[in-house]
């Protein structure tokens, strides 16, 4: 076993930094912030890895990191029934993973062991480029802080001195001792004063003080202040524009034929650096920078559209019991974006896409009457959203649906809502659709009533589908007042025009805003009522995974062992059927319940900037604990 001893170290230190991976990140004040200290300690692990490094990750491995994690696992996992979750469930996995090889975490590796470890990856263009060479093998470094020299070098020897014959020379290298390697063996080790090096031949240059490192790269330090949290507990960072570039090659190589805008994209994109911790001990989130340079888009004459930042207020637009929203500015802006995209795309196959959007603005024109460019999306240059409600309280439609009873739809909802920067302009365009919609709807489409009324005082067009199905008609709204353009389900029109209380009155709105990015540019947000939609589609996939009119009690533990029932003509057996169905749905619903109830809300937010960055953040959030 010729690298046994180095496989067994290397998967020690992957077993320390894996007990960060679900770590995410923190609010930012500005979009200038300075990397604090702690993320910066975390970043000196850099200067001992070579320039040409493409990949770099770098994770907290300290107790109170460890025991953050361990507290918010049990907290998630917990709530799924039949489910045995150990007390601090990541050190005990740990724990068990080291006394494999016969180790004590206490005794043998805490002792020495520092706050951070790091890996990095060398060139990926070279060990795909020397794949083809018999050498497919990544250069790579993995640096682990210590705080006691001494006990990680007996470590270090009692490790090693597992194999029988010795597989590498301890030698003294400057303020290092450095563990060579024999030719059985592709890496090798340095241990010096505050660190533990393990890397593949050659790879140690940079440590040695023999070649240029990555802390050093302009490009490494200035992608990673660009993240708008000012600490981490988890830090990686890719460098992409190397492998674009091989790709470029390779293309002129075989004389492959792509869109301007997908060559463009090979010269454009940069580096990625992604940002991770956990804030208040109940938020996680995730940080991410992605460049995309404007020059390289240029070149295939594609101008990148920076739209402004939403603004706050408008969110008061959205009905109070939204549950899932985008919310962004400058619909006109998207529009055009994906026009541009669309020609460009287009453009290598001779494809006559601007004689296309011609003929559709023609004939939107002959159906509605109105300029599609002039009259409609010249003024919707404000915020717009797309939202849905769910209320979990209303009457569950599912049930009745299956059972082949008549439903209702009012628990959902949701629509489109645009600023009416041009009031004028948007109550025409809102009249002509719907004027549009009656005349080529009338007696040609079955179960729809079209029909133009006061909603809220609100000239609108109301859409109404009736069915036998149906206990109440579906309706959809089409109008505008003086603030708004709004295509939505009734109730939600309703409560637009009227000025009902929005989503920025709600308490989980209002704490998600504290963990969104500084004036983005847009926002996902999913609220309370949006997991409890989540869950009622899981619900949804077990029942059909169960079969046909098959409601499996412990829906979460075992679906799918019922079989379908079969008919009688016992009326009182039917009835029992059918109430015992609907028990068995409820259940499980409150099972899964159970575990979207642990979330408060989620979101994602982000932003460009006009070097070509653009800035995001995914965050999720735990309920109060108890």
């Amino acid at each position: 076993m010729p690298k046994f001893r180095m496989a067994v170290l290397t998967l020690l230190i992957a077993a320390l930094l894996s007990g960060g991976l679900p770590a995410n990140a923190l609010a930012p004040l500005s979009r200038t912030q300075s990397l604090t200290t702690q993320t910066l300690e975390i970043l000196q692990l850099a200067q001992y890895m070579p320039a040409s490094t493409t990949l770099f990750g770098a994770v907290r491995i300290d107790d109170e990191h460890l025991q953050i994690l361990d507290t918010l696992i049990e907290r998630v996992v917990r709530r799924f029934p039949n489910v045995n979750v150990p007390e601090r469930p990541l050190r005990s996995t740990l724990e068990q993973t080291l006394r494999i090889g016969g180790f004590d975490w206490a005794q043998d590796i805490r002792p020495w062991l520092g706050k951070h470890a790091a890996i990095g990856i060398g060139s990926l263009e070279s060990m795909i480029l020397g794949s083809r060479m018999g050498g497919s093998s990544p250069e790579f470094v993995i640096a682990v802080e210590i705080t006691d020299r001494a006990k990680a070098e007996a470590f270090v020897d009692r490790v090693l001195a597992i194999a029988r014959e010795p597989q590498f020379e301890k030698r003294t290298q400057g303020a290092f001792t450095l563990y060579v390697g024999n030719q059985f063996v592709s890496g090798d080790l340095l241990l010096g004063d505050s660190v533990l090096l393990i890397a593949t031949k050659g790879s140690l240059n940079a440590a040695l003080g023999r070649g240029d490192k990555l802390s050093d790269s302009k490009t490494f330090g200035a992608t990673l202040n660009k993240l708008p949290a000012p600490s981490y507990n988890v830090l990686a960072y890719f460098d992409l524009s190397s492998i674009m570039s091989m790709l470029r090659s390779e293309l002129g190589r075989f004389g492959g034929n792509m869109p301007p805008i997908q060559l463009a994209l090979l010269s454009a994109v940069g580096p990625i650096a992604i940002g991770g911790t956990i804030l208040e001990d109940r938020t996680f989130s995730l940080d991410t920078v992605q460049y995309l340079y404007p020059e390289g888009l240029a070149s295939a004459g594609y101008t990148y559209p920076y739209s402004k930042p939403v603004n706050p207020a408008f969110v008061s637009y959205f009905p109070a019991g939204t549950s899932a929203l985008i919310h962004q500015s400058d619909f006109k802006g998207l529009v055009d974006m994906v026009i541009s995209l669309s020609r460009l795309s287009e453009a290598a196959q001779n494809s006559a896409f601007d004689a296309r959007w011609e003929r559709s603005k023609e004939e939107f024109k002959t159906l509605t009457g109105l300029d599609l460019e002039a009259d409609v999306l010249s003024w919707m240059t404000g915020d717009y959203g797309f939202f849905l409600s769910y209320n979990p309280d209303a009457p569950n439609p599912l049930i009745s649906m299956s059972l082949n009873e008549p439903f209702s739809l009012d628990a959902f909802g949701g629509g489109l809502v645009i600023e009416a920067t041009d009031p004028t302009k948007a109550k025409n365009v809102a009249e002509k659709l719907g004027a549009a919609i009656i005349a080529n709807s009338e007696g040609k489409v079955p179960n729809l009533e079209v029909r133009q009324e006061a909603v809220a005082g609100v000239p609108s067009t109301v859409l109404s589908v009736k069915d036998e199905r149906l206990s109440s008609p579906f309706e959809i709204v089409i109008g505008a007042n003086d603030k708004v353009f709004v295509i939505a389900t009734r109730a939600a029109a309703e409560a637009i025009f009227s000025g009902a209380p929005g989503l920025d009155t709600t308490d989980a709105y209002k704490d998600a805003t504290g963990f969104f990015l500084n004036a983005p540019t847009q926002i996902w947000y999913l609220s309370p009522s949006g997991f409890d939609l989540i869950g009622l589609l899981i619900s949804v996939g077990l029942v059909r995974q169960a079969g046909p009119m098959t409601f499996s009690t412990p829906v979460i533990a075992s679906v799918g062992s019922t079989p379908a029932p079969t008919a009688t003509p016992d009326p009182d057996a039917a009835e029992k059927r059918r109430l015992e169905m609907i028990r068995s749905f409820e259940e499980g619903l409150k099972v899964i319940k159970g575990i979207t109830s642990l979330f408060a809300h989620a979101a994602i937010t982000g932003y460009y900037n006009e070097d070509g960055s653009t800035v995001g953040r995914s965050s999720i959030t735990l309920t109060q604990p108890q």
